[in-house]
Order: structure tokens, then C-alpha cells, then sequence
């Protein structure tokens, strides 16, 4: 039972984890793309 349970909150803090850091590299993308770009 607390096998399971501490498991299942270390799989949800991968996931948030992962997704913050998709977050921030989209981000990074988008302001990468908009330095490289003219800003005309």
C-alpha cells in the first residue's frame, strides 16, 4: 500500500516535471524563433 502510494506521487512529480520542462522549451523555442527573426 505504501509502495503504491509512493510510486503514484513519484510517477505525478515525473509528469509535472516533464511537463514544466516541455513548457520551458517551447517557450525557449518561441523566443529563440522571434530573435532570429526580422523584426520587420
Amino acid at each position: 500500500m505504501h509502495d503504491t502510494r509512493g510510486s503514484l506521487r513519484q510517477m505525478l512529480n515525473f509528469t509535472a516535471r516533464r511537463a514544466r520542462i516541455a513548457e520551458i522549451a517551447s517557450l525557449l523555442k518561441h523566443v529563440t524563433a522571434a530573435g532570429t527573426m526580422p523584426a520587420q
